[in-house]
């Protein structure tokens, strides 16, 4: 990402407008819809052939393709969080039709017309088993189904996807045709109800209940960044330095095969003198950086990591002024700081939309069956909550708007980059005990209780951690 004033001179020197909320949507734009490395491509707006473009992708080649200055296309990231079908040579009855057989209606997919007659986009959001799927998942899916009814599934691998949120490029559906405006467009997509890919027609998909298995990283996230930029520094370490940049690239999101060539590239470019056997074995090079990015991806998959963003962006985030301003609203009762902590955390990548569903088997995991609802009861009471018009008690899913302060990503609680699952291991990460007892007292808590407390999160840790 380019510094915000070299943004916002980029579009000023246009005379675009820049609108509230601008940075951080088109932040969230880059996180979802761009993979900025190693290519990109761009097609001006009548005719002629897309262009491939090598090296990082620039925001202000972004930033023109959504006003309008010509086309832009990108590769997937590893784990995309959209779709798009891809319609050519039919008219709107069959992609209508095709929308209908997919289960898809306006309410989780946006109808586009593309550049070309009779050709369309489907755009939605996806999940498998209720979480991001990886490329190649969402992949195995699809391709049976788009082979059958003759339209392709995109992202795909390798191949860039033309940007949705260009302005020529037209909504059709009544709820989104007035739309024109990227931010409009995106704010259309964030509200999309996801759309659960297992259902796709003549799937055979268990149902999978995700075990979150504990893991660590190695806190090498930015150490990944500096050996992309300058690369090796010692001898004796190719091997090593190599499996720290696979992980961070996959860390990113850049798919397996993308992070072999990157990585690839990279040791030929970057290896400073500092290695032989590139010189005197490079296909063995070659090999164990495969082998290296097939054991990391495994890995990945078999623990039920998500990369950063992906992880983030699905499992929620918070700041430590949340953790301050929840504690001192439920006045410190452990139980329903619990509640509110999980319920804000996860609601804080879905505060674009307009309510945010939650499945009612996770309110239950974050409290239980016979409290989740008095707590919500009592967050309603105190005016954090406001219940959707469709909630039901039971019912499968949950629409909730919480009314809340809410603060910028770059304030979030992380520990190398990833936001802490649990209410415990983000006390000991930002509070010292003596700290956090000061904090319940002062909250309204008894002394001996706040002792207590303070006992079972920090019990056996010695220091505070360091949290960025």
């Amino acid at each position: 990402m380019l510094p915000v004033d070299k943004l916002i001179n980029d579009l000023k020197n246009r005379k675009e407008n820049l609108s509230p909320g601008f940075l951080e949507d088109f932040e969230r734009h880059f996180n979802i819809f761009v993979q900025p490395i190693p290519r990109y491509a761009t097609k001006q707006l009548y005719g002629k052939p897309w262009k491939t473009h090598w090296g990082t992708t620039p925001d202000p080649v972004i930033l023109a393709a959504l006003y309008g200055k010509y086309y832009f296309g990108s590769l997937a990231r590893w784990y995309p969080e959209y779709f798009i079908i891809d319609v050519d040579n039919q008219p709107l009855k069959f992609v209508l039709n095709e929308r209908e057989s997919l289960g898809l209606d306006e309410y989780d997919s946006i109808l586009i017309a593309s550049e070309s007659p009779d050709s369309y986009y489907m755009l939605g959001k996806q999940l498998l088993n209720g979480r991001p799927p990886s490329l190649k998942r969402y992949q195995h899916i699809i391709k049976p189904y788009a082979k059958e009814h003759h339209i392709e599934g995109y992202p795909q691998k390798g191949r860039v996807i033309r940007n949705p949120f260009n302005p020529h490029l037209k909504f059709l559906d009544n709820r989104y045709f007035h739309l024109k405006d990227w931010q409009e467009k995106l704010h259309a997509f964030d509200n999309l109800y996801e759309f659960e890919i297992s259902c796709i027609p003549g799937q055979h998909i268990i149902r999978e209940t995700q075990i979150k298995i504990p893991f660590k990283f190695a806190d090498n996230l930015h150490e990944g960044f500096e050996l992309l930029e300058h690369g090796l520094t010692r001898k004796h370490t190719r091997h090593n330095m190599q499996a720290i940049l696979l992980w961070y690239l996959m860390r990113k999101g850049i798919p397996p095969d993308q992070a072999v060539l990157i990585t690839w590239k990279w040791i030929n470019e970057k290896h400073n003198g500092f290695s032989d056997t590139i010189k005197s074995d490079p296909v063995e090079v070659l090999n164990e950086i495969k082998r290296q990015a097939r054991s990391i991806e495994k890995k990945f998959s078999r623990l039920n990591i998500l990369p950063d963003y992906n992880h983030n962006n699905h499992n929620g985030w918070l700041t430590e002024s949340d953790i301050l301003k929840i504690i001192k609203r439920t006045h410190g009762s452990r139980p329903l700081t619990k509640f509110l902590f999980h319920l804000l955390k996860y609601y804080y990548p879905r505060r674009h939309r307009d309510a945010v569903r939650i499945h009612h088997d996770k309110l239950i995991e974050w409290s239980s069956c016979r409290t989740y609802i008095k707590f919500i009861a009592i967050l309603e009471s105190i005016g954090v909550l406001e219940r959707g018009s469709a909630y039901l008690q039971d019912d499968f899913s949950k629409s909730i708007k919480l009314h809340w302060r809410f603060s910028d990503f770059d304030k979030a609680i992380l520990e190398d980059g990833r936001a802490l699952e649990t209410l415990e291991d983000t006390l000991r990460l930002i509070y010292q005990p003596v700290d956090y007892r000061q904090l319940l007292t002062g909250s309204g808590v008894k002394r001996t209780t706040s002792i207590e407390a303070v006992k079972s999160i920090f019990s056996g840790v010695s220091k505070k951690a360091t949290h960025h």
